[in-house]
């Protein structure tokens, strides 16, 4: 019956079909909404689902006692941070009775500051008193860590240097090392302090994921550990201390935190220092930055 095809509201007219055409694109437009709205809530899922996973990838709590009773013997004394919820922080105190400046040092991930009396001692010698705890789930400190906890943690032991040893802030050097260093920079944001040490600093976990895993790992770990985004808050002259052949955080990571700061800033490199090799105090260039931040 070919002549259906030229009868008005036939079922093979034009009109007909483009109809059928405009019905299938907004289907397809339809279909293609809904994808974006599951992929949104797909990545709003894995967020929120990879935050613990953040957090278990960046701390690697440590109760080992390697020898605490070397902090007697160093003249400290032990310090306990009690936070809400009855979360006690173990920290110690080197005072320098000599000195009225204060370094607050926020360790990397690993161990807690019972191995690492020694060198805080070294930073002692350096002509000011030294404070740190250790996170939550390290050494005698109770609870459970994770990146939002220490940043509470930090600014407790930022009030209790204050308030109960006595320091003024314009007399507290924070120093940070490694994933210390979001601490660090955390506590310092808009802070009229003595100054500001970074040691090995990421810029943040994001820039991290794309440095030791494929690209789309990026999208899994958010804003986390942020400290590029920070130093536009750091008001306090800066000093950057890294190692070229740090192959868990590389080198370009110091320098793009050292660009990214407008305060007063010094950069050391520490030639042919990795992760682990790295001491931040053994080279004369980085010790007369730190010097320069005590001051006379």
């Amino acid at each position: 019956m070919p002549f259906l095809h030229s009868l008005p509201g036939g079922p093979f007219t034009m009109d007909t079909r483009r109809s059928k055409s405009n019905l299938l694109l907004e289907a397809h437009r339809s279909t293609m909404k809904c994808n974006r709205v599951l992929l949104l809530l797909l990545i709003f899922i894995a967020f929120w689902q990879c935050t613990p996973l953040v957090n278990r990838i960046a701390f690697d709590p440590d109760r080992t006692d390697y020898g605490r009773q070397l902090l007697k013997q160093l003249g400290g004394r032990q310090i306990r941070l009690h936070q809400a919820g009855g979360v006690v922080l173990d920290g110690c105190y080197l005072p320098n009775p000599e000195s009225r400046v204060l370094f607050i040092y926020f360790r990397g991930q690993g161990r807690n500051y019972s191995r690492y009396l020694e060198k805080l001692a070294e930073w002692r010698d350096m002509g000011a008193g030294v404070f740190t705890f250790d996170y939550r789930g390290y050494g005698r400190s109770s609870g459970s860590p994770s990146e939002s906890v220490c940043y509470a943690d930090a600014d407790l032991a930022f009030t209790y240097a204050v308030d109960s040893l006595g320091f003024r802030p314009e007399d507290i050097v924070v120093v940070g090392r490694s994933l210390g260093t979001a601490f660090a920079t955390f506590v310092s944001q808009n802070r009229e302090i003595r100054g500001l040490v970074l040691i090995q600093p990421l810029t943040n976990a994001r820039m991290y994921a794309r440095y030791h895993a494929p690209d789309f790992t990026a999208w899994f770990v958010g804003a986390a550990f942020d400290n590029i985004g920070r130093m536009s808050t750091i008001v306090a002259p800066l000093v950057v201390i890294h190692g070229t052949e740090d192959s868990v955080i590389p080198v370009h990571m110091g320098i793009e935190i050292y660009q990214a700061c407008r305060s007063p800033k010094s950069l050391i490199t520490v030639q042919g220092a990795d992760h682990e090799g790295l001491d931040p105090l053994g080279s004369p260039e980085a010790r007369d930055a730190v010097a320069g931040l005590i001051g006379p």
